[in-house]
């Protein structure tokens, strides 16, 4: 029992436990959701038009507008961190 104790303090110790737990767990649960949506028939698809009536051209939008406000927050914080390293190193006095 202290040698699986051991074993389990150091795995749980890794850098790359908990990322490859969650990668098991994601790949898992993929499998898990991809059975169910074969399952049920489309008949909750009528149920929420709005939601998930849109086809590939409104998911193409909503992923573009994603994307788009990602790099503007990506650009935005980039611009913080280098006003802020010019004026921790004085430069522009």
């Amino acid at each position: 029992m202290n040698q699986f104790s051991h074993f389990w303090s150091n795995l749980r110790s890794s850098f790359w436990f908990m990322p490859s737990l969650i990668v098991v767990a994601s790949i898992a649960l993929a499998a898990v959701l991809i059975e169910a949506d074969s399952a049920v028939s489309n008949q909750w698809l009528a149920q929420w038009p709005r939601l998930f009536g849109t086809g590939a051209e409104g998911a193409r939008g909503m992923m573009s507008t994603i994307a788009g406000s990602m790099m503007t927050v990506s650009l935005v914080e980039d611009g913080l961190m280098i006003a802020m390293a010019a004026a921790l190193l004085g430069i522009g006095h």
